[in-house]
């Protein structure tokens, strides 16, 4: 009769661990999209660097270097 009482007691608190998990899990996604809810209402910063200069910078020097590489290669040869 023990041995069955013990079988049923933790086949119970199986199910109540499940059922907590459940519970858990659907409590963080509320508390993911609260989060990201907040972060909307956020003000953005004032000022936004804008480095597209630097950017564009960046990629002339690239295709200088690309083309003087080429150039070089064509000369070896």
């Amino acid at each position: 009769m023990r041995h069955e009482s013990y079988l049923l007691c933790a086949e119970r608190v199986d199910k109540l661990r499940l059922s907590l998990a459940d519970i858990d899990y659907r409590l963080s996604d509320c508390a993911s999209m609260l989060k990201g809810l907040a972060q909307m209402k956020t003000a953005p910063p004032e000022k936004i660097d804008n480095r597209m200069d630097e950017i564009q910078e960046a990629i002339a020097q690239t295709q200088d270097l690309a083309e003087r590489t080429v150039i070089k290669t064509e000369e070896q040869e």
